[in-house]
């Protein structure tokens, strides 16, 4: 069985990783000289890219029609029974156990993929617990289909944020 993951779709590509991280991650967020930033961005790029692509991550393009390609990618990963790991941080900086808020479109899989099988995706919610060094999953949450698409997507992103919080409680680190 394979996993894939999403990954934000310039990571994925060797020259979009390097102006990522020369154009934002080292300089904007780690406010370093933009020559230093080049030199570590010309470099980590190879490995990152390679890496990425070699652990058939799924590219996300996030606000654009692109993001239908994502889908697309995904229904059919699902459809041959491999799993798909999504990480919906908002701010990956926030080092607190407690999940306040996280990117929601990720759930619009499930319409593409009812829409091609029939069936709900199955969101398993993951906690990982740096304190305990363990990755636990006790809930298997998914779309019933009894509501309008919109309104039962936010009472699933609703529910999977409480469901991450009851795990961060019950190792400790929350």
């Amino acid at each position: 069985m394979s996993i894939h993951a999403w990954i934000l779709h310039v990571f994925l590509d060797r020259k979009a990783c390097y102006r990522q991280y020369v154009d934002y991650t080292f300089t904007k967020r780690y406010g370093w000289n933009k020559v230093l930033a080049s030199i570590c961005g010309f470099s980590i790029s190879f490995f990152i890219a390679k890496l990425l692509n070699s652990g058939k991550g799924i590219p996300v393009y996030r606000g654009t029609r692109k993001i239908l390609h994502t889908f697309d990618l995904s229904v059919q990963a699902l459809s041959n029974g491999e799993s798909i790991v999504i990480f919906p941080d908002i701010d990956y900086s926030d080092d607190s156990a407690n999940v306040k808020n996280m990117y929601g479109g990720f759930l619009f899989l499930d319409k593409y993929y009812f829409k091609a099988t029939g069936k709900h995706v199955s969101f398993v919610p993951l906690y990982v617990s740096k304190k305990k060094k363990l990755m636990i999953a006790e809930k298997i949450i998914f779309f019933k289909g009894h509501e309008e698409f919109n309104s039962e997507r936010r009472i699933v992103h609703q529910e999977i944020i409480t469901n991450l919080n009851e795990l961060g409680k019950k190792c400790g680190d929350l």
